[in-house]
């Protein structure tokens, strides 16, 4: 996140009609609904993915959110756009919820921070388009591979590390951020474990050297480095 929306973060609890509330999550992620054309929110705690929704259930991750990460900005100026995802909070959250009258008010005194929340709705529609022709075109294993480093960062305290990490989700969770069956997950990271780039555990998944795993990250199809 840019300079300005680290700060829109920061001063988000002097704004007008805020609501915090915290989601205690155990096993399978606790899926908010999103309502962008009232409100935008704030990840004070936690990590979260956002899902598009097929059908009614939400299936297919996009991207994850951070700690301190805002997130449901794509309709925070009335615009259409062409996916509407879902919040599925990965570990117990806290979120604050912000009108979007009262932040676009501000952003009259600071039009800097409406020009970067309009390229972060931007930035987020085109990554999930590159994510969604992943899912089409790329084998499951280089999916999951990309998801682990992904998460360990999401997780970390200083996310870019290259050490150790503990990642505190199920194979069943993280089948369902990849988008495919746990049997699929389960293969791969048996896979992965006999190499030694994966530790299971009881409820988590522990990566030894984190560096070792982000150097295997193929390009994702469709990115601009393909």
């Amino acid at each position: 996140m840019n300079r300005s929306l680290s700060f829109i973060a920061e001063m988000v609890h002097t704004l007008e009609g805020v609501e915090v509330i915290t989601y205690h999550v155990t096993g399978s992620p606790a899926y908010l609904r999103l309502q962008p054309a009232e409100t935008v929110y704030l990840l004070e705690n936690g990590v979260a993915a956002l899902f598009l929704q097929r059908e009614g259930l939400p299936d297919i991750a996009l991207s994850l959110v951070r700690a301190g990460e805002l997130f449901g900005e794509h309709g925070l100026f009335g615009e259409h756009h062409r996916y509407s995802p879902v919040a599925g909070l990965l570990t117990t959250s806290t979120v604050a919820r912000i009108p979007n009258a009262s932040l676009l008010e501000k952003c009259k005194e600071h039009p800097d921070w409406a020009l970067d929340l309009a390229r972060l709705a931007s930035r987020r529609q085109a990554e999930w388009a590159v994510r969604i022709e992943s899912i089409l075109r790329e084998p499951v294993g280089p999916r999951v591979i990309r998801c682990l480093v992904e998460l360990s960062d999401a997780f970390a305290y200083t996310p870019g590390l290259d050490g150790p990490a503990r990642i505190p989700i199920t194979q069943s969770v993280l089948a369902n951020l990849v988008g495919v069956t746990r049997e699929s997950v389960s293969h791969k990271l048996n896979e992965l474990e006999r190499t030694g780039m994966v530790v299971l555990a009881r409820g988590a998944i522990e990566i030894p050297v984190v560096g070792r795993l982000r150097q295997s990250v193929p390009v994702m199809p469709g990115s601009a480095q393909a």
